[in-house]
């Protein structure tokens, strides 16, 4: 057996997304860009929060009808992650630095060269390569990520039935095949994926490099304004709307009733939803670290340490799930104190969950705003009257805790919607949400999976806007002093 074939129709596939991903995504970064940007963020984000889940379960019977016509239904699937790929990588060419070789780079070295400009064949062949150097730029490696992104799709095709390496390996694994076998069957798409650490690295190095955003950018035109609004309709109808409405007309009043009624369902699913958030907030808390730790490394070592840490996450989180459970069995084998004990807790899937988080937080720290802005003023305010605390609650959120909130958030809910990791992982007892629900959904639609499917799109999103509804005034009433000072 040979995952090749699924490992090359899956990267072919995320060639193509990407290849059209792009240019649709241009427009929409250019927006972002732009002051007042708050809607288009939420638009492009929006996509991206919401679990996979929902949106294969949505389109699945659709995907269903189509089992006669096995390339349409591939097309469909391609299309669904093609809007996600847009959204992934307008976010990136947003918040990415400007490239080296910008337009007035190429124009200053023009008037300092000294050598004659060519022409005929040989100008033309000067400007076609200065434009791909260019191009290559500022979209390599937005296209890497997002291809990354895009090669590593499982949800989706899973749920309607198409292929993709990551749907093939799960099912090999489920199929209790021996553990060396699926690991010596995932090595294709592992070093595929890892190609990807050139990308991000590159970005990486750009977006902490000096001098980001610098580039004047022109206002958005009238034209890239309706292109981009275009292209988020798309990507939002296909990846939350129809899908939502989908499901909510399915599961209708009647299918949270049932739920009610059935006092153990919903008991069981809100426990199992908890432990899906606990084990993402301690994963991401885990990654954060780890993060934290590494960029205490000064000198020439720090980066080569990075791309160590950030390498292994993007394998994807199937086959880092798989190798954690390797070393775990191996550990077990040889009698170690405490590995069994850690192979029947909750223990390896953080682990692996950080390990697949590590890359996101990386790119999600590049950006984040200085924490030492500020800390003189919050520690005036911090010993003052009730006012003064609340006054420098405010400042705190603003400076430091809305972004450190933020990017805490994106991850722990990334971690919590995790579906392969914690299939392969997870002991008897120990449930979280998205598995099950997605064991559920292969068995067709009813209205009270579609219940719990809502359920576990909208909570997770709610606690977290609810936290950072009640951050800063925690804040101003309780401790801030501890708080300004991390």
């Amino acid at each position: 057996m040979s995952l090749w074939p699924s490992v090359l129709f899956s990267l072919v596939r995320a060639a193509l997304v990407v290849g059209l991903a792009l240019p649709a995504a241009a427009p929409i970064a250019r927006r972002l860009r732009e002051e007042r940007a708050g809607l288009w963020w939420t638009a492009t984000l929006a996509p991206l929060l919401v679990p996979e889940l929902l949106t294969g379960y949505g389109w699945s019977n659709f995907s269903l009808s189509l089992a006669a016509h096995p390339w349409a239904n591939e097309a469909l699937t391609a299309l669904l992650i093609w809007a996600r790929c847009v959204c992934a990588a307008a976010a990136l060419l947003a918040v990415a630095p400007p490239p080296t070789r910008t337009a007035s780079a190429v124009f200053l070295r023009k008037l300092v060269a000294i050598t004659p400009r060519p022409r005929g064949a040989s100008a033309l062949w000067a400007w076609q390569r200065e434009a791909a150097l260019r191009t290559l730029a500022r979209f390599g490696p937005a296209a890497g990520v997002a291809g990354l992104y895009a090669f590593g799709q499982f949800e989706t095709p899973s749920l309607a039935g198409t292929t993709a390496w990551t749907v093939t390996l799960f099912d090999a694994h489920a199929r209790a095949i021996e553990l060396a076998d699926s690991l010596r069957l995932a090595w294709p798409a592992a070093a595929v994926q890892l190609v990807g650490l050139v990308p991000l690295l590159i970005w990486l190095r750009g977006a902490t490099g000096p001098g980001r955003r610098d580039e004047r950018r022109a206002p958005a035109s009238r034209r890239s304004n309706l292109a981009a609004a275009l292209a988020l309709t798309v990507a939002g109808g296909l990846t939350v709307i129809v899908p939502a409405a989908i499901v909510a007309g399915e599961t209708g009043a009647e299918g949270f009733r049932t739920l009610l009624e059935s006092g153990w369902r919903a008991e069981q699913f809100a426990a199992e939803s908890g432990r899906s958030l606990a084990i993402g907030a301690a994963a991401a808390a885990l990654a954060s670290g780890a993060l934290w730790l590494v960029g205490r490394v000064r000198g020439p070592a720090g980066a080569p340490l990075l791309a160590a840490m950030i390498a292994p996450g993007l394998c994807g989180s199937l086959i880092v799930g798989l190798v954690v459970q390797a070393g775990l069995t191996a550990a077990a084998a040889e009698g170690l104190p405490g590995a069994r004990a850690v192979r029947d807790s909750a223990a390896p899937l953080v682990v692996a969950l950080a390990v697949v988080l590590l890359p996101r937080a990386a790119a999600l720290r590049a950006f984040a705003e200085g924490r030492t802005a500020g800390r003189f003023l919050t520690s005036l305010l911090r010993g003052g009257t009730r006012a003064q605390r609340r006054a420098g609650g405010r400042v705190w959120w603003r400076l430091t805790g809305r972004a450190a909130w933020v990017r805490g958030g994106l991850l722990t809910l990334w971690a919590a919607a995790d579906v392969a990791a914690a299939a392969v992982l997870l002991p008897p007892g120990l449930e979280t949400a998205p598995p099950g629900l997605y064991n559920l959904m292969h068995y067709g639609h009813n209205a009270v999976l579609g219940a719990l499917c809502l359920i576990n799109t909208v909570a997770p999103a709610a606690l977290l806007a609810l936290g950072a509804w009640a951050a800063p005034r925690l804040a101003a009433v309780g401790a801030p002093a501890g708080m300004v000072q991390r």
